[in-house]
């Protein structure tokens, strides 16, 4: 998979615009679908089938790998990419290549020299990747040995960035709550309800943030067996504190300003940007279809 990814461009009083329909659409539509076909299309040529769900550490796989299993777990070595599909996906060994996942929980913890293509309910990294991540999930957690050489792209209900978590260029995140403790060396584009920054943005924070009183959207319903962990609601709102730092400009879109959240003062100054109202929709749906209709509700 090709790295190089076009530079993102915001014009005078269109960033919004852009942000929510463009970028979002073209790479976590594809992203998403990447991750989720690859689990019924069956073993090409040349690629090493694994159904115990096992790579012992210290075994070497000299080929691309598929894995499936209710349990999976790589800590090994796969010299080429990596196709895993369980329930609980631990990806603690060294991957050469690409990692593509999904499952109720996925922890990519080991080295990657390729891109990270995951989808599932609770989603970790926690080790380097040298391409960029693309994650579609109810949440997403960059730990704080995550550093991502390329872009990070996330879609879901929650995305956070812990301390000592870096993304070495840009960063595209949309759903519920953004919480960004880490740091980012280039822009920041995000279209969420809720964003707390508190790490490091190098570059221009470009946000659609919700109006604080907002409601949150339906809670995602998962079987208990899948070992699915609901994380904490934070209140809609832009809050960024003074410890952050933005070497570029806030620009930002909500209905109203949103001042009082703004404890730093970025180097480019501030832009406000005032939004038509959204409306609150409360509805029953199952689970598979929440998922679906708060994801591509973003993308629309």
């Amino acid at each position: 998979m090709n790295n190089s990814l076009i530079p993102l461009r915001f014009a005078s009083g269109t960033f919004v615009t852009y942000l929510s329909k463009n970028w979002l659409r073209l790479a976590m539509v594809g992203g998403l679908l990447a991750a989720l076909v690859f689990a019924a299309v069956g073993p090409a040529q040349a690629v090493t089938e694994d159904t115990d769900g096992v790579v012992a550490a210290g075994e070497v796989i000299d080929d691309d790998l598929l894995m499936s299993a209710q349990t999976v777990r790589m800590d090994g070595t796969v010299n080429g990419n990596l196709i895993a599909t369980g329930q609980t996906v631990t990806i603690n060994g060294k991957v050469t290549g690409d990692v593509i996942a999904d499952g109720a929980q996925v922890f990519i913890n080991g080295p990657v020299g390729g891109n990270v293509i995951i989808a599932g309910a609770n989603l970790e990294v926690n080790g380097p990747v040298s391409g960029s991540v693309f994650a579609a999930g109810y949440s997403l957690v960059m730990g704080e040995g995550a550093v991502v050489n390329s872009n990070l792209y996330s879609a879901g209900f929650s995305t956070e960035l812990k301390p000592g978590s870096t993304i070495m260029r840009d960063a595209q995140v949309a759903g519920y709550q953004a919480l960004l403790s880490g740091t980012l060396k280039r822009n920041l584009n995000v279209d969420t309800a809720a964003l707390e920054l508190g790490g490091a943005v190098g570059g221009d924070v470009n946000a659609h943030v919700g109006q604080p009183g907002q409601n949150p959207p339906p809670m995602f319903i998962f079987p208990p067996s899948s070992g699915f962990q609901p994380v904490p609601i934070v209140p809609a709102g832009l809050r960024v504190a003074a410890s952050a730092e933005i070497g570029g400009e806030l620009r930002y879109a909500s209905e109203s300003e949103q001042t009082g959240g703004i404890k730093a003062v970025p180097a480019g100054g501030i832009r406000f940007e005032q939004a038509a109202p959204k409306a609150n929709v409360n509805v029953r749906l199952s689970p598979t279809q929440l998922i679906y209709t708060w994801f591509f509700g973003q993308v629309q």
